[in-house]
């Protein structure tokens, strides 16, 4: 692994139009590219929308995952391109509709995540994941995926630092928080994904988004941050554009130790908690 440049899309969709919206983000591949781009991370469901009127919206969407018109359109743009893509999409998996983030590379499909957590309304369509927390190694490092609402449950992104990921991708779709105070400018996600990738010294992409989606808001403020937690690129909340940082994953591992004697992992109490919470993934060995 050496230095590269990763990418976060900040984009609008259109709900049920996926030919459309595929033409949107290809243009976005293309564009990441060209500045020389490795990987680039796109919204949550953003290539079927997100907002559904009806279950018979979201099955008319819904695709398989890798077999899918979606999966393969991002085969052949990774191919050509030779980047990774992150995206978000609605999949149908054994009769079942999944919110789902796929990742795709040079090499074809590399895996995809599910998500764990369901916001509210997507409880009336979609499976929680049964996928568990993958981590996917890659030519450009270790990869785990969260999406949205599982940023609010601290022990995902944990279980993914714990297994070796070096970033954390995070397709999501921020919402209107009614509690948000008005002096303050960012939303309650953005210091969020701040403070996972500090407290799991990773680097996390979170790729939002803006404008208005069948009257539901989207906040914008899509950020790249670094493993000690500042951003080291953000947009602002109506910027339709994409963010680029020029990163090295090599330097995770180091990371995890904030001072002579403190370390992110190695000071865990595993005597009072279950080393990978219960989850009975396996630890990767530093």
């Amino acid at each position: 692994m050496q230095e590269i440049i990763i990418a976060a899309a900040q984009m609008n969709c259109e709900t049920a139009k996926t030919k459309e919206n595929l033409i949107a983000i290809n243009k976005r591949i293309d564009e990441a590219a060209s500045e020389g781009a490795k990987l680039i991370v796109f919204p949550e469901a953003i290539c079927s929308g997100y907002y559904f009127d009806s279950v018979e919206q979201v099955m008319f969407v819904a695709e398989n995952v890798p077999d899918g018109h979606i999966v393969r359109e991002f085969e052949k743009k990774a191919r050509d391109n030779h980047i990774y893509i992150v995206a978000g999409m609605t999949e149908l998996e054994g009769g079942l509709i999944y919110n789902t983030a796929v990742l795709v590379g040079p090499e074809g499909f590399v895996g995809k995540y599910q998500k764990s957590h369901l916001w509210d309304f997507e409880k009336k369509y979609t499976e929680p994941g049964m996928t568990g927390f993958p981590v996917f190694n890659t030519e450009i490092g270790k990869i785990g995926i969260m999406v949205c609402w599982d940023l609010w449950f601290p022990e995902c992104a944990r279980i993914l630092a714990l297994k070796g990921a070096d970033l954390i991708c995070l397709p999501t779709g921020w919402v209107p928080n009614p509690t948000q105070p008005q002096d303050v400018e960012q939303p309650m996600p953005y210091y969020m994904t701040m403070s996972q990738a500090h407290m799991n010294a990773v680097y996390m992409a979170a790729a939002n988004r803006t404008g208005n989606e069948n009257g539901l808001d989207w906040l914008g403020y899509s950020l790249i941050a670094g493993p000690t937690g500042w951003p080291i690129a953000e947009a602002g909340k109506d910027d339709d554009t994409i963010l680029y940082a020029t990163v090295d994953l090599r330097e995770v591992k180091a990371k995890k130790r904030l001072a002579e004697q403190a370390h992110m992992v190695s000071d865990r109490r595993k005597d009072l908690y279950d080393e990978m919470l219960g989850s009975g993934d396996k630890p990767y060995q530093l």
